[in-house]
């Protein structure tokens, strides 16, 4: 939910309701023409950026600029000619008097809701105007702005003092158990939407947010700017939380149980990530302390191969997962900062993982352990032999756009296989590949294709294959269903990989264009019943038009050698009649057509 759609009394935002509040706010001393002209201004000083406005003019401000408006008959004073001020004066020359009535209605007082562009406006144009800096500064910190801005930052953050998420777990469960597992925060979505560290430095200094601080929800501001994707938010509040003394291990978790590094790698930005990464190691924390299943999962989704050459090199290798666990180091039991603290409560981080005990061989400095030595509380049992991790490296790797090169790096330092399966089970488990043919990144499928075999089957139940038979090229299958981006990309490239005499099956081929076909009609039936007419649904629907026919036109193309068997098979009459009868006027065209693109 953006800011921009919440008003404190669900109001329409207008001209009028800007200026009733004003009244409200400023007495009687200010004719209703200097109220228009301010708003006016500060609608100006607003979109500065999207004008490319630095608030200068050709015009000079005098300073009794307001004065001689309310001298003036009200009738002979036009909005035109009060925008033609407020448009074309110098605003470093605005007098004191204008600013102050200027600045409450930037921030929306006692209106609606202050937005970030609101913010920084104000900062921006402070920045921009020396003379006015000190009088914007003041204004913030004296009434109404300072109680406005208290009203609606600070209740949202100042539930929990500072102290790692899970010691507030059971609070924050039942609050999110009463918001029916969610809720509006103010804050959180100010810095989300934010996108200047100035703006971000203001709200400190104003004592309005506190960067260390979990909301009702258990999410800092840190989760708040990865959400959000400004990276240099993201790099000013590590900066900030590292040089306000936070243990990193310890924040923030979250009730997700993730660590800072972990939480930066959902931005999928290897300039980000190694940045954050050098802001810890100068901390004192190297990226070992975090080593867990999860992170380097996640690394595996987007990591370039010189940066894991790098992580390499300082005794990370994104292709060991120790075990299913978080963290891999804990605090010594001899740590002054825990030795208060009871064994049972040191020795864990709740969501961060299991428990741990220590054993005398664990080597802090030279993570060589074997996963299944490391002891566990409470359970006796290993997690990893009772839950493994159901997913690989090269399950997240497929995901990877950096295609082979990486690729040929994991395949270079890991001892697993392209080829394993979800789970590790030989039965049931799912490869990489498949996977892959679900997903909406095309770089790595050939380099799969070459290091696995697409023709590997699952069993599955069809009007075409019998339920105890193993469908061979389920890849395939998969990549038929598909309709997330650029999957007909990927549904070229599989079809270049299939065995030839794949193609001889006409049930096979047949089944895969009822998979093409099947899958349109539920999403565009699902798209009519619980999307609002509009441009949105409009454009989903031609995207799936677009990826529907390009799969269709492609699976057409693989056909060409083949046409005599399949051109006047049952199986494609059939699915010509079926797209006939639902009006499916361009796949008709597409399935009844044998002019062949050898682009394909």
């Amino acid at each position: 939910m953006s800011l921009r759609s919440i008003e404190i009394n669900d109001d329409e935002y207008d001209l009028a309701s800007d200026i009733h509040g004003m009244i409200q706010a400023v007495s009687d001393e200010h004719s209703a023409t200097s109220l228009i002209l301010a708003n006016l201004v500060a609608r100006r000083m607003r979109e500065f950026q999207e004008n490319e406005d630095d608030f200068t003019g050709p015009g000079t401000a005098p300073p009794d600029l307001l004065e001689s408006l309310s001298s003036n008959d009200t009738d002979e004073v036009s909005h035109e000619f009060l925008r033609d001020i407020a448009y074309s004066m110098d605003l470093k020359t605005m007098p004191e008097n204008l600013l102050l009535l200027v600045l409450p209605m930037l921030l929306h007082v006692d209106t609606k809701l202050p937005t970030p562009e609101d913010l920084h406006a104000i900062h921006e144009f402070a920045e921009a105007s020396p003379a006015h800096r000190e009088h914007v500064e003041a204004w913030l910190r004296s009434e109404p702005a300072q109680s406005t801005l208290e009203q609606v930052f600070k209740p949202w953050m100042n539930y929990y003092s500072f102290k790692p998420a899970y010691q507030c777990r059971e609070e924050i469960a039942a609050y999110k158990a009463s918001r029916g597992g969610s809720g509006f925060n103010y804050a959180y979505e100010f810095v989300k939407e934010c996108q200047c560290t100035s703006c971000l430095s203001l709200l400190g200094q104003l004592g309005l947010v506190d960067f260390r601080n979990y909301d009702q929800n258990g999410r800092s501001f840190l989760h708040a700017a990865i959400e959000g994707g400004d990276v240099e938010s993201v790099m000013f509040i590590v900066a900030i939380l590292l040089k306000g003394g936070v243990d990193p291990r310890h924040f923030p978790t979250s009730v997700d149980g993730m660590s800072i590094p972990h939480h930066v790698a959902l931005m999928h930005d290897n300039d980000v990530f190694r940045g954050v990464v050098e802001f810890l190691e100068d901390a004192g924390y190297p990226l070992s302390v975090w080593n867990d299943d999860g992170l380097k999962l996640e690394l595996c989704s987007f990591i370039t191969a010189e940066l894991a050459e790098r992580l390499l090199s300082k005794g990370f290798n994104i292709t060991k997962l120790p075990r299913n666990t978080l963290p891999m180091y804990l605090p010594k039991e001899d740590d002054p900062e825990y030795e208060e603290l009871a064994s049972d409560e040191w020795n864990r981080d709740a969501d961060y993982g299991d428990p741990i005990i220590r054993d005398e061989d664990f080597d802090m400095d030279n993570d060589t352990l074997d996963p299944e030595s490391i002891q566990y509380d409470g359970v006796g049992i290993n997690p990893i032999e009772l839950h493994p991790t159901s997913r690989t490296i090269w399950h997240r790797a497929i995901e990877n756009p950096e295609g082979p090169r990486i690729l040929d790096w994991l395949l270079d330092h890991s001892f697993t296989q392209p080829g394993c399966r979800s789970d590790f089970d030989r039965d049931s488990g799912e490869t990489a590949l498949a996977a892959g043919a679900r997903g909406s990144e095309p770089a790595g499928i050939d380099w799969f294709c070459q290091h696995c075999d697409p023709m590997e089957g699952r069993i599955r139940n069809s009007q075409d294959t019998q339920a105890d038979e193993s469908a061979s090229a389920y890849v395939l299958q998969v990549a038929a269903h598909n309709l997330r981006p650029h999957c007909d990309i990927i549904f070229k490239k599989l079809l270049r990989h299939v065995n030839q005499q794949f193609y001889w099956d006409v049930s096979m081929i047949k089944g895969l264009y009822w998979l093409i076909i099947k899958n349109y009609r539920d999403m565009y039936q699902r798209l009519e019943d619980h999307k609002e007419p509009g441009r949105e649904r409009a454009q989903q629907m031609a995207s799936l038009r677009s990826l529907t026919s390009a799969k269709t036109r492609a699976l057409n193309n693989r056909l060409e050698p083949f046409w005599d068997t399949w051109g006047p098979s049952e199986q494609r009459n059939w699915l010509i009649q079926y797209c006939t009868i639902l009006r499916l006027n361009f796949l008709v065209k597409d399935l009844s057509s044998d002019d062949w693109d050898n682009a394909d």
